[in-house]
């Protein structure tokens, strides 16, 4: 929580990333704001997770980064899948459409 914070995106995810005319377009800002980067990191992890070719992919380039810090990254991946978890859990108890928490 020390670390220097920057843009993040907040909910970064394989939805939120579209190719338009060739290019490669990022959607979805609504709870975009200042954070530490290792934050879409997990974010990504936990969506992608379920595909060993991507998760592959991604660990051999992420730890490429200056950035990266592994403990960090493992503990966000917990936070991110917890917070998923939940917002999950409101879904089945509401019924209503799922909304990813983002609570810092």
């Amino acid at each position: 929580m020390n670390a220097k914070k920057a843009f993040a995106h907040q909910d970064f995810n394989r939805r939120n990333v579209k190719t338009i005319h060739g290019k490669i377009k990022l959607f979805d800002f609504e709870l975009s704001r200042p954070n530490n980067v290792m934050v879409d990191m997990a974010s990504l992890y936990v969506d992608i997770k379920d595909k060993d070719d991507l998760v592959q992919a991604f660990s051999k380039k992420i730890k490429k980064s200056e950035l990266y810090d592994e403990e960090l990254l493992d503990l966000m991946i917990i936070r991110r899948t917890i917070l998923f978890m939940y917002s999950f859990i409101d879904v089945l108890k509401t019924g209503t459409k799922l909304q990813f928490l983002q609570n810092n």
